[in-house]
């Protein structure tokens, strides 16, 4: 964005490469410089990785293909704007991992941030706010509170409650967001201006 009161990240229309697809697979965060490691090590889990099979594990392994595949068939709706068939696909992602992980593993909470970009799309504000609100949920207790993950959920959340004109919780969610941004990429980080941007916007909108 440029930065001007009249315009906020994403701005409307929604941009694709501010709503992007995740595929599920996360890093751990790493501090911004001056920034305890060791504050990190005790507030962050370990770094989430494939789980190891062996041979008796085809089945497990044939799954996760699966949905690997089906996952491109909903992004490739979603680039053709084929808005509701790729909810659909993104709806039986998240049955699928959460049928595999359970109700609170950071995959479905990856599912559950897509299934949140596809109603964004769809201008299904409200829809998006819920799902979000799950995400972020799942997301802090899978990967802990400070996590940037959690951080691409909450600002995603804020930007649906800014087009709902929810703006106290839009900045809830943004400043939650910003806080763990700051934390783990500095201050002069573009996704830190980006959620610093949607702040002002939101009060400049609100008053």
């Amino acid at each position: 964005t440029d930065g001007t009161a009249s315009s906020y990240a994403p701005s409307t229309p929604l941009k694709p490469q501010y709503l992007r697809i995740e595929d599920g697979e996360t890093k751990p965060p790493t501090p911004a410089k001056g920034h305890s490691t060791m504050q990190q090590s005790q507030s962050q889990p370990q770094q989430k990785k494939s789980m190891v099979v062996d041979a008796t594990s085809a089945n497990f392994i044939d799954a996760e293909r699966h949905l690997r595949a089906i996952h491109d068939v909903a992004q490739e709706h979603l680039e053709h704007g084929e808005y509701t068939e790729a909810l659909e696909v993104f709806e039986e992602i998240k049955a699928g991992q959460m049928e595999r992980h359970g109700l609170e593993h950071y995959r479905v909470g990856t599912a559950l941030h897509n299934i949140g970009i596809v109603r964004m799309r769809m201008k299904d504000y409200e829809g998006a706010v819920g799902v979000y609100d799950e995400a972020v949920y799942i997301r802090k207790k899978s990967l802990g509170v400070d996590h940037l993950d959690v951080a691409a959920s909450l600002a995603q959340l804020g930007v649906a409650h800014l087009e709902l004109k929810q703006y106290k919780s839009a900045l809830v969610a943004f400043r939650d967001g910003l806080r763990i941004r700051r934390k783990f990429l500095g201050s002069k980080h573009p996704k830190v201006a980006k959620i610093l941007n949607n702040i002002q916007c939101c009060l400049i909108f609100w008053h």
